[in-house]
């Protein structure tokens, strides 16, 4: 089961934040894909299984990882459209009525 978890950041970390955390991401698809590549070389009758249960493993990987970066795309997203969104009108108090 997933689950979300947020956080709030300063606008100013906004974008070292999701680098920090893309960086992070691939390094651990980089290690996964790294042992799935050993793990599925010479293959041979004993190790079929082994190598189907290597490719599944990667496969879940790069599904998690798939969301995470989707994750970080909607926040730069949402970041972009905040600092290129004109500034809200300043607001004023109602005055209030002489009875």
């Amino acid at each position: 089961m997933k689950v979300s978890i947020s956080y709030r950041v300063d606008m100013k970390d906004v974008l070292s934040t999701v680098e920090s955390l893309t960086n992070t991401a691939l390094q651990e698809a980089e290690e996964t894909l790294q042992h799935a590549t050993t793990a599925c070389q010479n293959i041979n009758e004993d190790s079929i299984q082994k190598t189907v249960n290597n490719i599944k493993t990667l496969r879940e990987s790069l599904i998690s990882l798939d969301t995470q970066l989707n994750d970080y795309v909607n926040i730069l997203v949402g970041y972009q459209n905040i600092i290129n969104s004109p500034p809200a009108p300043p607001t004023t108090a109602p005055e209030a009525e002489d009875a």
